[in-house]
């Protein structure tokens, strides 16, 4: 990914992503679970388990809806397939959905991605997962 994409992004996690500005620009790693090629919209997913003491575990799941129209532009296929449980590093803007009050179970807001691109095989899950544990809601 090239440095002029991250420029002014906002490394986060799934979790967070709920309370961030309308607009703002952000950086977040997640695993596909769904793909539409026909809206383009990918779901990314994070099931993270904290043990809080041992034989005390918390398991918190968190997804995010992202409107890959913008991205598929530039995504490199040969390096990025788009397929469930590819874990994929995205830049782009948090958007905030004006029916907060909508009934059909989405969330407030949804992320327009500039960039989407494949972690690789060496992504290590463990590491990031330490990397934001302090980070994590415990909602």
């Amino acid at each position: 990914m090239s440095s002029a994409g991250l420029s002014g992004s906002r490394f986060t996690c799934i979790s967070e992503l709920g309370g961030a500005e309308h607009l703002e620009k952000v950086r977040f790693i997640g695993c596909i679970t769904a793909y539409d090629p026909q809206t383009a919209v990918i779901t990314l997913h994070h099931r993270y388990v904290l043990e809080r003491r041992v034989g005390q575990t918390t398991v918190l799941s968190y997804d995010v809806d992202v409107d890959a129209t913008i991205a598929l532009e530039h995504v490199d296929f040969n390096e990025c397939h788009l397929r469930d449980r590819e874990w994929v590093d995205v830049v782009g803007y948090v958007i905030k959905k004006r029916d907060m009050n909508s009934t059909d179970g989405s969330k407030g807001f949804y992320v327009q991605a500039t960039q989407i691109k494949s972690v690789g095989q060496t992504f290590d899950l463990a590491k990031y997962e330490r990397s934001i544990e302090g980070r994590i809601e415990m909602s």
